[in-house]
C-alpha cells in the first residue's frame, strides 16, 4: 500500500510539473499558470522569458480585462475562431521584447489561466517581391518561418475554393518582426488551440510580405485550396487571408493591401471567376456569400476590423481593374465570343444577343457587386433593355441560366 501511494504520489508530482511548465524545446516553450485575482491586479513572473500570452477564463467573455506591457497596455479579448465548453480562449498578444513579467488587471475573484509562449526569433529576408498581375505573389514558405518549429500533425484536407476571406490577426501593429508573429500565430493555434495547424492559408505582413500558411502537406494539394480553420467551423469551400496587425483602431497599409489584391486576382484568375460572383455558404441552403469577404459575413465576429472591413467594396473594384488589364479568361476575352452588348458605350437603352434561346435572369451591377438591376426572360435570345436609370460609367451585365453564368462590361454615356 504504501509502494502505491508512493507511486501515485509521483504521479500527481509529474503533472503538476507538466501543468506549471507546459510543453518545452529549444525553440519554443508553453508556460501555463491558473490563478485568482484576490485585488485589482497582480503581477505575475516567470522563471523564463516569453514573448507571447494568451488566457482562459471560466465563462463567455473577459470583461474589462487587461494586461500591462512594457510598452502599451493591451485589452484581453476573446478568440473568435476558438469555441470552449465553459470556458472563453482569448487571441494571442505577440510582444515586440522577451520579458519575464506581466501585471494583469480586472475584477477580484476572477480565475484566470496564464498560457504564456516563446517562440525563438528566426532571421532572414521577408522583403516583399512583386511579379505581374495574375501571377501567385512570391511568398515565403513554410520550409522557411517554421525552421526549428514542430512539424503540424499530418492529415490535410483540400477543398475546392468559391470564397476569400479575409481576416486579421487581431495584434501585431508596431512590431515589424514579421516571421516572428507568423511563428507565434503558428505555436499559438497548435499547442495552445490544439489544432493541425495554423488556421490561415496566407498571411500578409505590413510590408507586403506574403507567407505561406497551412502546409499542404501532399503535392496534390494546393496551397490556395488547403481547408483551414479560420471561418467558424464552416471552412468548406473558402481560402483564408489574414492581414498581421489590429484594423478596428488603424489602417492597413498600402503594402498591404497591394499583395492581397494581387493575391485575390491570381485567385480569381485561376478558378474563372469575376468580383460580382457569389455562391451558397456552406451549402446550397445558406444565404449567399460573395467570392471577396469579411469574416464577420459569416460569423459574430469583428473581424477583419472595422477599418480593412470598409476596403473591401475597394478591394473588389481594383481586382476588377487588374483582371480586365491581365485575365487569360477575363470579362472581355471569353464571355464576349457568347455575349453581345450594342450599341456599346449606350444611353442606358441597348440590346443583348445571344448565341441561343435562354431562360434566367439579366442583372446589372456596379463594379463592387451592387445589384442595381434585375429582370427575368424565358426563352429568349434578344433582350432590349430599355430606360435602365443608371448614372455615366462602367457596369457589369451579368446573364445568369441554370446552364451558365455570361458576364459583359457595359458603358453609359449620358
Amino acid at each position: 500500500m504504501r509502494t502505491l501511494n508512493k507511486i501515485s504520489f509521483l504521479f500527481l508530482l509529474l503533472n503538476i510539473c507538466l501543468q506549471v511548465n507546459g510543453q518545452q524545446t529549444d525553440n519554443f516553450r508553453i508556460i501555463k499558470k491558473s490563478l485568482t485575482l484576490h485585488t485589482d491586479s497582480v503581477t505575475i513572473t516567470s522563471s523564463e522569458v516569453f514573448n507571447a500570452m494568451s488566457f482562459r477564463i471560466k465563462g463567455k467573455g473577459f470583461g474589462d480585462l487587461s494586461v500591462k506591457l512594457p510598452n502599451r497596455i493591451a485589452p484581453i479579448t476573446k478568440d473568435e475562431h476558438v469555441e470552449l465548453t465553459n470556458q472563453t480562449q482569448s487571441n494571442l498578444i505577440v510582444l515586440k521584447e522577451e520579458v519575464t513579467t506581466f501585471t494583469l488587471y480586472g475584477k477580484k475573484n476572477t480565475e484566470i489561466e496564464c498560457i504564456m509562449q516563446y517562440v525563438a526569433p528566426l532571421r532572414h529576408n521577408t522583403r516583399a517581391l512583386r511579379r505581374a498581375k495574375c501571377e501567385h505573389p512570391q511568398m515565403v514558405t513554410q520550409s522557411t518561418w517554421r525552421q526549428g518549429l514542430p512539424d503540424p500533425v499530418p492529415g490535410r484536407n483540400t477543398t475546392p475554393t468559391e470564397h476569400c476571406i479575409i481576416h486579421h490577426s487581431a495584434d501585431g501593429n508596431g512590431n515589424n518582426d514579421y516571421t516572428s508573429l507568423v511563428r507565434a500565430y503558428y505555436t499559438h493555434h497548435t499547442q495552445t488551440n490544439g489544432w493541425d495547424d495554423i488556421g490561415y492559408n496566407y498571411l500578409i505582413a505590413n510590408d507586403g510580405t506574403l507567407y505561406a500558411g497551412r502546409d499542404p502537406e501532399l503535392p496534390s494539394i494546393d496551397q490556395d485550396n488547403v481547408q483551414g480553420a479560420h471561418f467558424c467551423s464552416k471552412n468548406k469551400k473558402t481560402m483564408g487571408v489574414c492581414i498581421i496587425g489590429e484594423y478596428s483602431s488603424i489602417e492597413p497599409s498600402f503594402a498591404a493591401i497591394n499583395t492581397l489584391t494581387d493575391l485575390l486576382t491570381w485567385k480569381l484568375d485561376k478558378e474563372r471567376f469575376v468580383v460580382t460572383d457569389s455562391f451558397n455558404h456552406p451549402t446550397t441552403s445558406d444565404p449567399l456569400l460573395s467570392v471577396i469577404d469579411g469574416h464577420k459575413s459569416g460569423c459574430n465576429t469583428t473581424c477583419p476590423g472595422d477599418n480593412l472591413w470598409a476596403k473591401i467594396s475597394t478591394i473588389r473594384q481594383d481586382i476588377h481593374n487588374k483582371l480586365d488589364q491581365c485575365s487569360t479568361v477575363g470579362i472581355e476575352d471569353e464571355f464576349q465570343k457568347t455575349i453581345v452588348v450594342y450599341p456599346n458605350p449606350n444611353n442606358g437603352n441597348f440590346i443583348i444577343d445571344l448565341e441561343k434561346k435562354t431562360t434566367g435572369e439579366i442583372q446589372i451591377l456596379t463594379l463592387t457587386g451592387k445589384k442595381i438591376y434585375s429582370e427575368s426572360i424565358l426563352n429568349l435570345s434578344i433582350i432590349s433593355i430599355s430606360k435602365v436609370d443608371l448614372e455615366s460609367g462602367l457596369y457589369i451585365l451579368k446573364l445568369i441560366s441554370k446552364e451558365e453564368q455570361l458576364i459583359q462590361k457595359i458603358q453609359i454615356i449620358l
